[in-house]
């Protein structure tokens, strides 16, 4: 049987995500987690959505290897230490579960694959590979639902105290075993970075319409990808932040820019509708930055029947649709392999670190001290203030202000003769 992931989009605008069968029924132990666990904490349709792709993973990968844990939680069991490295080393591949809906879980019988199955394909490309955001994000979500269904795991009225005791017992060894296995919140090593100088030039000369580089062939998708990216390069703004714009949340009269949350809008015809996490946020926009806008949507999303149905800025060139969130990624696709190369990570959240480079150079120039910084970048990115999230990217361009000091300092002590 396979079972695949379905957002439900319901009469009041509610964005509900399901595991479902090929009929369409959807699974009942996980949903009865979603709506009792998961929505009822208020949490947002993309956080359900994830917490069942892993329920949903963590299943199949337990199929696969021929393991009944309804069954074994009757007689107060759940995975043994060996099971628990096998799940985590299954947890570490990359699998069709992270963007792309409907998700597809395989939980046909095949051959139990083995831990060193695992690990074998982990010698692999690195792109095989999942972050270690994604890892955390599987492993907590499965250890939640686990520890779900042995809390509310109904025993026969016979069953010996000795059982309930045995169950109590293997969920705290659970619990323990996957905490240890969980990755740390400490940041790599080699942090993510936003573009170089020359790769935003570049960008900024492709994107132009006009440009003899433009990666698109169709003129609506010209205008309308080159206001798109202007406004990532500008605002420093997640995907569906961009991707759930609406005409009101744009004056162009005094130049202001709103984004706010919109959960369950039900005005949004994506089944899937994208959103932002963070606070509102109100920037003003630079005149160019709102003249490319705004001739994107007075002279050509008009022209696009089909936009005239809803109020989302950014829309598909053919049917007139808001652009879901793979569709944008596709768009950055498009400008990688077309302007810097398929090697190059260009993303929107990529742009979102060029913003934040950006910031913190300005930020030393102007001499602001590194408490007002975090105030201002807190702001311009809708975080609560306090909350510690500004200061991850002050510390990057700390540390790579730091190696060019210690470059700098080298050079000026003279480098050894060679030999």
């Amino acid at each position: 049987m396979t079972i695949r992931l379905k957002i439900a989009r319901l009469a009041n605008g509610e964005r509900l995500p399901l595991l479902v069968k090929p009929s369409g029924v959807p699974l009942l132990l996980p949903t009865l987690y979603a709506l009792t666990q998961l929505r009822a904490r208020n949490l947002a349709a993309n956080s359900i959505a994830n917490a069942l792709r892993a329920v949903g993973l963590f299943d199949s990968h337990l199929t696969s290897r021929g393991i009944d844990l309804n069954s074994r939680l009757k007689v107060g069991e759940i995975l043994s230490l060996s099971e628990i490295e096998a799940l985590v080393d299954r947890f570490r591949i990359r699998g069709a579960v992270e963007e792309e809906k409907p998700v597809d879980f395989s939980r046909r019988r095949q051959k139990i694959p083995s831990a060193e199955h695992y690990r074998t394909a982990l010698k692999g490309s690195n792109e095989e590979q999942v972050s270690r955001g994604w890892l955390a994000t599987r492993l907590m979500y499965s250890r939640n639902y686990v520890v779900w269904l042995a809390e509310n795991e109904i025993l026969q009225p016979g069953t010996l105290e000795a059982v309930r005791q045995r169950l109590r017992l293997a969920r705290e060894s659970f619990v323990r075993a996957i905490d240890s296995r969980m990755p740390t919140a400490s940041e790599s090593q080699n942090p993510r970075q936003g573009l170089a100088e020359e790769e935003i030039n570049t960008i900024e000369d492709a994107i132009r319409p006009q440009s003899p580089r433009n990666p698109w062939k169709e003129e609506h998708a010209k205008v309308r990808n080159h206001a798109m990216i202007t406004l990532f390069k500008a605002l420093g703004s997640r995907r569906g932040e961009i991707a759930g714009l609406e005409i009101p949340d744009v004056n162009f009269r005094t130049g202001k820019i709103t984004i706010l949350r919109k959960p369950d809008n039900p005005t949004d015809p994506r089944r899937d509708q994208p959103n932002t996490k963070t606070l509102a946020i109100e920037q003003e926009l630079t005149r160019d930055t709102l003249d490319v806008l705004e001739s994107y949507v007075l002279e050509h999303r008009s022209k696009i029947p089909g936009a005239r149905r809803h109020k989302v800025i950014f829309v598909a060139s053919d049917t007139g649709r808001p652009l879901s969130n793979p569709a944008i990624n596709k768009v950055f696709r498009g400008l990688r392999d077309g302007c810097l190369g398929p090697k190059s990570d260009l993303s929107p959240h990529i742009l979102r670190h060029t913003w934040n480079d950006a910031f913190s150079k300005l930020c030393d120039e102007k001499n602001i001290p590194p408490e007002l910084e975090e105030k201002f970048r807190s702001r311009s990115m809708g975080w609560v203030e306090g909350s510690g999230t500004a200061r991850k990217y002050t510390k990057r361009h700390v540390a790579r202000e730091a190696q060019k000091l210690s470059l700098e300092l080298q050079k000026r002590l003279g480098n050894p003769t060679r030999k």
